[in-house]
């Protein structure tokens, strides 16, 4: 009986421990926040950057939130989003296999502090010194953001040469850290941040001056695929021109939009930051329609579903697609493969600038002093 008792009792040991180690195999772990000033019902969005999986959400409720995710990478880059009346906050955030715990104020998130996580050790020192010498740029784009339809054209014109000028400090900062902190998690987190943007030879000169230390994580090998792929269309370069089918069915070419500027924007279903965009390219086309011809190239095959987002969407502005997806030869011209993105093209047929993501600050803000 003793012995029976015994072997009862081992096997209640065995499945404990077994519950205890499948526990773990879930890679489950939790975010939670603590966000002051942020009021009741606020929506967040945790949008996971160079990874396939689903975006959580939740809401903010006494200043607080908490979601479970499942994380089988060594690290996970996400971005953090609070929206609230029509306004997006965002933040990016780095995770091992850890819990961890944000701390920030609603209204300066991009100073948040990050426990639990081992990155974002590296990240803080990286904030330290970047924004001791940035911080100027934040009160600029308030500023224009708040008080752009009260001040006069040739005001707004100065604020934003201002902020491009300090925008262009705040790249060189980027990749003065990266050169300077080879070993730094923070570096590669700030070279993937600002890839879109970076000729395709500088990038590759940044990247191949890393440290190897975090070869196994997701943000070194997306920035690793990136350095071997071909150069695509950069700022100041002419650009590709293609021929598209768009929402009503008619035949377009690029090129026969003639005297303005082009925002073409790439897009795809399912992309929240693209979902999160329309609204702002809506109230562009409307508002610089004499100016600048917004387009949204969808990189989905199934014409009948980016047809019907259009139609759901109310999308006014033209809206073009070859049917062919990713292996579609225009998409191969511009982008690598993250969407949203955006290229402003000048009256001359020159790209003036291009950048990727959706977020702060606006797209007006980034190309005002083309437009207005």
């Amino acid at each position: 009986m003793k012995f029976l008792k015994s072997l009862l009792l081992m096997a209640v040991v065995l499945m404990l421990l077994s519950c205890s180690q499948s526990t773990k195999t879930d890679n489950k772990y939790v975010i939670s926040a603590e966000i002051k000033g942020a009021p009741d019902g606020t929506d967040v969005f945790i949008c996971y950057l160079g990874n396939p999986l689903p975006i959580v959400s939740t809401k903010i409720k006494d200043g607080r939130f908490e979601v479970s995710v499942s994380i089988d990478e060594e690290s996970l880059q996400f971005s953090m989003i609070l929206q609230s009346e029509g306004k997006n906050r965002e933040t990016t955030v780095i995770m091992g296999k850890n819990d961890i715990h944000i701390e920030a104020d609603y209204d300066s998130l991009f100073k948040r502090k990050v426990t639990g996580s081992v990155y974002e050790n590296d990240l803080s020192d990286f904030n330290t010194y970047y924004y001791k010498n940035a911080s100027k740029e934040y009160n600029l784009l308030d500023s224009f953001i708040q008080n752009n339809d009260k001040i006069s054209r040739s005001e707004a014109l100065q604020l934003l040469q201002r902020i491009d000028s300090i925008d262009n400090y705040d790249n060189e900062l980027r990749k003065n850290y990266i050169l300077k902190h080879p070993e730094s998690y923070a570096s590669l987190d700030e070279l993937f941040s600002i890839a879109d943007i970076l000729p395709k030879k500088e990038f590759n000169s940044l990247f191949q001056n890393l440290d190897t230390i975090y070869n196994n994580t997701t943000t070194w090998k997306n920035l690793n695929d990136y350095y071997k792929e071909p150069k695509r269309l950069e700022a100041g370069e002419k650009y590709f021109d293609f021929t598209a089918t768009d929402q009503y069915g008619k035949s377009r070419k690029l090129s026969e939009i003639k005297g303005r500027y082009i925002l073409l924007e790439f897009t795809s279903l399912g992309c929240r930051g693209c979902e999160m965009a329309k609204k702002e390219l809506a109230l562009l086309h409307e508002k610089y329609n004499k100016n600048l011809a917004v387009i949204s190239f969808y990189l989905d095959e199934d014409r009948n579903d980016w047809l019907n987002d259009v139609k759901k969407s109310n999308i006014k502005y033209l809206c073009l697609s070859d049917g062919k997806g990713n292996k579609s030869e225009i998409r191969k011209q511009y982008i690598y493969g993250s969407v949203p993105s955006f290229f402003l093209i000048n009256p001359l047929g020159i790209i003036v600038k291009k950048w990727g993501g959706y977020g702060y600050p606006p797209i007006e803000v980034k190309i005002g002093k083309y437009i207005l």
